[in-house]
């Protein structure tokens, strides 16, 4: 196994980082499953929008139109966030381009029971070293519902600064964050 070490990550085939705590993993077809978990948990429906939540079919097509077809257009996209110890998928984290932001976003969703933890800071910290050394970004982007307080916490946490005069299109009841990843 080809094993490239840099500083606060290494990445190894399907394994696109690991921490001490967690491993970032491309998501397959096969995570179908998990991803109908995330479609059905409160803080999904709530602050990233109702899906047809109860079909298998509907959360592999989300992952053929969204992640799987990212990486093969993009070279990144969302990644599975798995616990090292016990391999238990806890969430997902990653890198998203949407067609009404001029730059790519960062994107995050976990189960409820995995909140609170610090695993979305943690996996959030290495995407955006991903982001700006091997994807070579300058900057990325971050929206939340202007309610999701959690998010704006951890946005702000990780560096990010809330764009008041942005001339992004987004919806009115959305907070647009920008990170200048040249500082990392």
């Amino acid at each position: 196994m080809n094993r490239t070490t840099n500083s606060d990550f290494s990445l190894v085939d399907n394994l696109i980082a690991e921490t001490k705590r967690l491993k970032i993993v491309r998501l397959t077809i096969d995570d179908a499953d998990f991803i109908l978990q995330l479609f059905k948990s409160p803080g999904w429906i709530r602050y990233i929008g109702k899906r047809d939540s109860n079909s298998k079919a509907a959360a592999k097509l989300y992952l053929i139109n969204g992640p799987l077809i990212s990486y093969e257009t993009n070279g990144w996209g969302l990644y599975k966030i798995i616990l090292r110890k016990s391999n238990i998928a806890v969430g997902i984290c990653g890198i998203v381009k949407r067609v009404e932001l001029t730059n790519p976003d960062l994107g995050f969703a976990f189960l409820p029971e995995f909140e609170g933890k610090g695993y979305a800071f943690e996996s959030a910290h290495i995407i955006l070293q991903l982001a700006k050394k091997k994807f070579e970004m300058n900057k990325i982007l971050a929206i939340t519902q202007k309610d999701n307080i959690r998010s704006i916490v951890l946005l702000e946490k990780l560096g990010f600064v809330l764009q008041h005069n942005s001339t992004e299109q987004i919806k009115n009841d959305t907070a647009l964050y920008a990170h200048s990843l040249i500082l990392l």
